[in-house]
């Protein structure tokens, strides 16, 4: 599986953006929650896990990333960096947001 990724950078902070390859620009609803998945901010360019691996592994800056998604989310539980418990859900749709200052 590939996913969308895209790289927005905020003053000095890097923030790397990641959705699983069938939710860009889909929107989901629940109650009053809205999770919108589009191209402005998630659209980029597809790539494998490892290629993602290998961009958030590097030491050379500190990032924050924001991914929607069952399977971007399994691959970060399963390369323990992320665990189940910091998943959120709107609609059944896992999302999550780290911040990633030095990975080891």
């Amino acid at each position: 599986m590939k996913f969308f990724l895209k790289i927005h950078q905020i003053n000095n902070q890097k923030v790397i953006t990641i959705c699983d390859e069938n939710l860009l620009n889909k929107e989901f609803k629940e109650n009053e929650l809205i999770l919108k998945i589009d191209e402005p901010y998630f659209g980029g360019t597809l790539k494998d896990f490892s290629t993602i691996l290998e961009l958030i592994k590097e030491k050379n800056q500190e990032k924050i990333i924001h991914a929607v998604g069952s399977e971007i989310s399994k691959k970060f539980i399963e390369e323990n960096i992320i665990e189940e418990e910091n998943l959120n859900y709107i609609a059944d749709i896992p999302y999550f947001m780290i911040l990633i200052s030095n990975f080891d």
